[in-house]
């Protein structure tokens, strides 16, 4: 069953937390971005080398004028949130019970550069659906957690792996939170999280959804050589990645170093996030289309405010793809379902390439938006979310 402890707080380990940034902390960041050095701008088309000028300084002077934090900071606090320690690893988890009498609990997973703040606009939605014209049969109990390293869940001691991670999310919904049964939706490496609790946790987990394809089965190029359809998508992928992969090898070789100049200048981890947005919703657009400037600075707030320590577990994992490679002959059995976004940076591939990873069941390929959907698509998504599981909840005791 669908059973929740209550109140979870009686876990010694799972503590009720609440967001309060110091006005001190907040004068601190006005004065810093007052007081920014700006470059000369690139030469060439704008973006064209990174982070574009015009834009960033657009994007400063509303933060400085409009941004209202504390706006912000209440949305996140008007749902309960816990500080859960997972073996020795404390993570920051937002928890909003669905409406009805069986909601289906479900576990969303981010990645980077996101935060909470990318999918705070699916909780309503998903767990209250009959505020949005629909049904509390298809509600879901919201467990939104930030990964260890992000946002306010403190930076981990060790190195991670996605899964990794999806073992310390089962032991937070089983252990802390008590479902025996639960799904989980993910994009980035989120996805990759999820995959491996679908790979891990079959038991446990009737289906798992994802907006990005992003476990790999390698081993099965030798017994089935990729077709013309995949040839063209390996083709695709690496033109889409050229020129935007250069971040991971320095969050993977050389993350200290960079962690200075983020640490220290909010435009500078303002610029090293923004360029991704732009890069991974619509690359040819003046600007970050379908995702709005308070949505932009709230998500870097949550590394400013809180932590920016991701690269040094995520990307090392990547460095090596251990942690996006299926062992040998090992697929995905857990039923999956893809909503995926034309302008992601990671392709749509054919549905034969998805088979390879994982026992398919439903492809939806969304006719815009690109890597972020809670921000660019939240609707579609969401939608796309409560028909994907409906049929699995009859299959529930």
């Amino acid at each position: 069953m669908f059973a929740m402890i209550d109140p979870p707080d009686r876990s010694t380990s799972l503590k009720p937390f609440t967001v309060s940034i110091s006005e001190a902390v907040l004068a601190d960041l006005s004065r810093r971005l007052a007081a920014t050095r700006w470059p000369s701008p690139a030469p060439g088309a704008p973006w064209r080398w990174g982070t574009d000028s015009t834009f960033l300084q657009s994007l400063v002077l509303h933060w400085l004028g409009r941004f209202d934090w504390r706006e912000w900071e209440s949305r996140l606090n008007g749902y309960p949130q816990y500080i859960a320690t997972l073996s020795g690893i404390e993570v920051h988890v937002l928890v909003e019970r669905g409406s009805g009498t069986r909601p289906l609990p479900i576990i969303l997973s981010h990645g980077w550069p996101g935060s909470v703040f990318e999918l705070l606009d699916l909780i309503e939605p998903l767990a209250h659906p009959e505020r949005f014209g629909g049904s509390t049969d298809d509600a879901f109990t919201v467990v939104l957690p930030s990964l260890p390293g992000f946002g306010f869940s403190p930076a981990p001691d060790r190195v991670l792996a996605p899964a990794d991670v999806a073992q310390l999310w089962h032991r937070l919904m089983t252990e802390y939170l008590g479902f025996d049964r639960y799904v989980a939706h993910g994009g980035d490496t989120g996805a990759a999280i999820t995959s491996w609790l679908g790979l891990r946790q079959r038991d446990s987990l009737p289906a798992i959804h994802l907006n990005t394809s992003v476990l790999q089965a390698g081993w099965s190029l030798e017994r089935q050589p990729p077709d013309i359809e995949e040839m063209d998508f390996f083709q695709t992928q690496q033109a889409r990645l050229a020129g935007e992969d250069a971040y991971q090898h320095i969050h993977a070789e050389k993350p200290a170093t960079l962690a200075f100049g983020l640490r220290d200048s909010p435009v500078g981890l303002a610029a090293w996030i923004v360029e991704k947005y732009h890069g991974w919703t619509d690359p040819a657009a003046p600007g970050v289309p379908g995702i709005g400037l308070d949505a932009l600075i709230a998500n870097i707030m949550a590394y400013w405010v809180g932590t920016f320590e991701p690269v040094h577990w995520m990307y090392q994992s990547l460095q090596n793809f251990a942690g996006y490679t299926l062992p040998p002959g090992q697929r995905v059995e857990t039923p999956t379902g893809f909503c995926l976004f034309p302008n992601d940076i990671v392709v749509p591939p054919p549905r034969r390439w998805l088979e390879r990873a994982y026992n398919v069941a439903a492809v939806t390929r969304a006719p815009t938006g690109g890597h972020f959907p809670g921000l660019e698509n939240c609707d579609l998504l969401v939608a796309d979310i409560r028909e994907f599981f409906r049929p699995f909840r009859r299959n529930l005791p």
